[in-house]
């Protein structure tokens, strides 16, 4: 159980990881999502797809004893 609590806490921190590190290290190349609003939607979009994968998960390792 501790196991798929913590891949799915890798996996779902990856994600916001990465962007903080390419803002980081390359801060025009993000730039397109924050200023047009493709990018806003492409955002709100990722989101939500993140927050469904993240209550597939937590329904996945719960356990009943």
């Amino acid at each position: 159980s501790q196991e798929a609590m913590s891949s799915a806490a890798i996996s779902g921190a990856l994600p916001f990881v990465i962007v903080i590190m390419l803002s980081i290290m390359s801060p025009n190349y993000l730039q397109p999502l924050w200023s047009s609003q493709i990018g806003n939607a492409i955002i709100i979009g990722c989101l939500t797809w993140m927050a469904m994968g993240g209550f597939v998960m937590r329904k996945m390792i719960q356990l009943d004893i």
